[in-house]
């Protein structure tokens, strides 16, 4: 079949892989709450899904697990800048990151 029709299928069958992997993860969070790595997979996850709320919750806690990186007060700064309008937000997490950036 031509590649055109195949295409709903792989990325239904992406998505499936991807919850999978999701709930594979939160599994592993239920263990180790702490584990600012399994966040990220996380995150990362939820950028495939194109789950902006999820991707905020999944930076916040990154951030409070680890407060001194920039990079996911960097994400949270251009998800609400580009994805959902919200320039005030945008811009406190901009500042946020700037503040760490500036200190090392």
């Amino acid at each position: 079949p031509p590649r055109s029709t195949l295409f709903p299928y792989t990325t239904l069958f992406r998505s499936q892989k991807i919850h999978e992997k999701i709930s594979h993860l939160e599994k592993q969070l239920k263990i180790t709450p702490d584990n600012s790595k399994l966040y990220l997979d996380l995150y990362i996850c939820y950028v495939e899904l194109s789950d902006s709320p999820k991707k905020i919750e999944c930076l916040k806690k990154i951030t409070k697990l680890k407060p001194n990186d920039s990079y996911p007060l960097q994400q949270l700064a251009d998800i609400y800048s580009n994805e959902l309008d919200d320039m005030k937000q945008a811009k406190f997490f901009q500042d946020m990151a700037n503040k760490i950036k500036k200190s090392f």
